[in-house]
């Protein structure tokens, strides 16, 4: 298991590392994508602004030259004497001499102004030809172009104008075809336009020295445009001066013109990186402003960030290799160890087996986590102990509990016994009340017949004596049964007593007991209870007895009394009618007392009857509780039912859960 996880863990953290990398590698490439495009601007920048500023310088110098042969005497004096042969030839010789010395120049000519109508006659070898006004008189391409010109072209009619420089288009040559453009000057003297000097660079001049040798990469050339769109100086040359290049390149001269310098454009079916600059000529000397442009391939510049590219991806997988080991290494030998000893301790835990302990335990935040565990083990090893000791202790309540309670059902078992006693006691003194009550009805009725015929007084005095014996005699043996009810009452009190100390040794059980012993608790407190009803009806029924010995004392007392008139009506009869209106009186009340007395005797007879009922359920559910049974008829059977089997129960259960662990 240990293995698996380490693996997982293994696993992310390469899955993590390898997403690093490609991210960071993919962060790295398009940094360097970028930087290889400004390099690569940097670079193609740096080529078109040294070709502009040599193009430019190249320019001055002609511009100097230009200004140089204005200036020259030799051309003022031939161009204000056109006739003078000498003064012709020694300006020829001066322009051929300059012509020689720097030969990419297509002609260095002079043109002649006239006024109108005026011509002047030129010797071309040995041939008159006439020249007029505007148009070249002195050359140095052997008269090949003298005649030539006229006061249509830009650069004659600028020069005529008195622009003191002025660059013309580039055009082809008339000699060769061959690309060139013309910087013309005025030549003046005292203010006066003579005539203008001009020099016909070549562009082949410029393009040779200095597009054809220039690339940039494998691909990369540059090409001069003007504002026409015209290519003017192209490694290619067919591309020169070809007018159909300026449909071909307008996208690009637009770009140009809208001083868009870097952008990427399609050219013959290649898209190109273009990065251009305009010279710093004045517009005000030249017709068209002319363009440098460097043109490269787009997959050329990206070959590079490819190459990186390659490199990148090489150098990462190398890395991710290198640092997957050094993880895999510094996992194994920092994490591996501590996740085996977590691993096998919580499988010693899985078995139960507290005696397992963790001593190599180091200072990292493995190490607080084993600690924890350590800590975890010896508190739960603690919990074990002692939830074992007081399993134990929880088994030995409830044997003890167990035997309370045979002792309780045992004496509920003899209180049953002695209520039963009294009940019986109780309906014999019913019977005896009953016998007093109807022994006064008798004598009520002797009282009548005496009063009805005197004459039998003695006999009925004498029968009277005889029911007086009687009545006293029943009067004795109900104050004895009362006495005996007295009595079987104080047995009740002592019931009820050692009822109630039951209920409280119940009481001490089932809070020794805890959550088991509630239910028991229940029927402890119902036996209490009872034992109180069973004290209250006790106290009642010997205050009822003691007013019924009372009563029974008065009857006794005027039962002797009776005797006592019935002995004085045997001496006088005459007595007799007097007294026997009081002993109606006294027979009215005795009947009365009786009927009270057999009412009471009753209600003692029902309440032992009830006592006797509650002591037989009484006993009936403790004895099932000491046997552990239940009849489902009563909640008290219930609670202590379920008080004594499931302490037992849930201690049994509890040991042999605790058994399991080794501590």
């Amino acid at each position: 298991m240990q293995n698996k996880i380490y693996l997982r863990y293994i696993k992310w953290i390469i899955a993590i590392l390898f997403i690093m990398l490609i991210m960071i590698g993919a962060l790295i490439y398009y940094i360097e994508q970028k930087n290889i495009i400004v390099v690569n601007k940097e670079l193609c920048e740096k080529v078109t602004t040294q070709i502009k500023n040599t193009l430019q310088n190249w320019i001055k110098d002609q511009l100097r030259m230009i200004e140089m042969i204005a200036n020259e005497d030799a051309v003022i004096e031939a161009l204000m004497d056109p006739d003078d042969k000498e003064k012709v030839m020694n300006a020829y010789n001066y322009l051929k001499k300059i012509n020689d010395k720097y030969p990419y120049y297509e002609n260095i000519p002079l043109v002649i102004k006239l006024n109108n109508n005026k011509t002047v006659n030129v010797n071309i070898n040995g041939d008159e030809k006439e020249v007029s006004n505007g148009q070249i008189f002195i050359d140095t391409v052997d008269s090949k172009t003298i005649g030539k010109a006229g006061l249509h072209i830009s650069w004659v009619q600028s020069a005529f104008a008195g622009k003191k420089i002025f660059i013309s288009e580039v055009y082809p040559s008339i000699l060769r075809g061959n690309p060139i453009f013309v910087i013309s000057s005025p030549v003046i003297k005292d203010d006066k336009i003579l005539g203008a000097a001009v020099i016909a660079p070549q562009m082949d001049y410029f393009t040779k020295l200095f597009v054809d040798n220039i690339t940039i990469g494998k691909t990369g050339y540059l090409a001069v445009f003007d504002e026409r769109g015209m290519i003017i100086s192209y490694p290619q040359r067919d591309m020169i001066l070809n007018k159909e290049s300026i449909e071909k390149t307008k996208h690009i001269t637009n770009k140009l013109l809208n001083d868009n310098y870097d952008f990427y454009e399609k050219c013959n079916g290649v898209i190109k990186r273009i990065i251009s600059c305009k010279t710093d000529i004045s517009s005000n000397i030249i017709k068209y402003q002319w363009y440098i442009a460097s043109f490269q391939d787009k997959k050329e510049i990206m070959e590079s960030s490819n190459y990186f590219l390659k490199i990148l991806v090489y150098s990462s997988i190398i890395f991710f290799i290198v640092i997957a080991i050094i993880i895999f290494t510094i996992t194994r030998m920092i994490f591996l160890k501590p996740i085996n000893v977590a691993f096998e301790t919580v499988h010693r835990l899985s078995n139960f087996d507290l005696t397992v302990s963790i001593n190599e335990i180091s200072d990292d935040e493995f190490g607080e986590m084993l600690k924890a565990l350590n800590i975890m083990i010896q508190e739960f090893r603690k919990v074990v102990g002692d939830v074992t000791h007081n399993g134990k202790i929880l088994v030995s309540s409830s044997k003890l509990m167990t035997k309370n309670i045979n002792t309780i059902a045992s004496a509920t078992h003899q209180m049953n016994l002695k209520v039963g006693n009294v009940s019986d006691t109780a309906k014999d003194m019913s019977q005896n009340i009953n016998t007093v009550a109807s022994a006064i009805e008798e004598m009520s009725m002797s009282i009548k017949e005496v009063e009805k015929n005197a004459r039998k007084g003695f006999d009925i005095a004498s029968e009277a004596v005889i029911m007086a014996d009687n009545a006293g005699q029943a009067m004795s043996s109900l104050d004895r049964s009362a006495d005996e009810i007295g009595e079987v009452t104080e047995v009740i009190k002592r019931i009820a007593d050692k009822t109630t100390l039951l209920a409280l040794n119940a009481d001490i059980e089932a809070a020794s007991a805890g959550e088991a012993g509630k239910g028991f608790a229940v029927v402890a407190n119902e036996i209490k209870d009872f034992a109180h009803q069973s004290t209250r009806a006790a106290d009642d029924i010997a205050n009822k007895i003691s007013s019924m010995q009372k009563n029974t004392e008065q009857a006794v007392k005027v039962i002797k009394d009776i005797t006592n008139i019935i002995d004085t009506i045997n001496s006088s009869s005459k007595t007799i009618s007097k007294a026997l209106d009081e002993q109606m009186k006294t027979a009215n009340e005795i009947a009365s007392n009786a009927v009270q007395g057999n009412e009471r005797a009753n209600d003692i007879a029902n309440s032992i009857v009830e006592l006797a009922d509650g002591a037989n359920e009484i006993a009936k559910s403790v004895g099932m509780a000491a046997r552990g049974e239940y009849d489902g008829t009563d909640d008290a059977d219930k609670h202590m039912n379920t008080s004594a089997v499931e302490v037992a129960r849930l201690a049994k259960h509890l040991l042999n859960i605790v058994e399991k662990f080794k501590i």
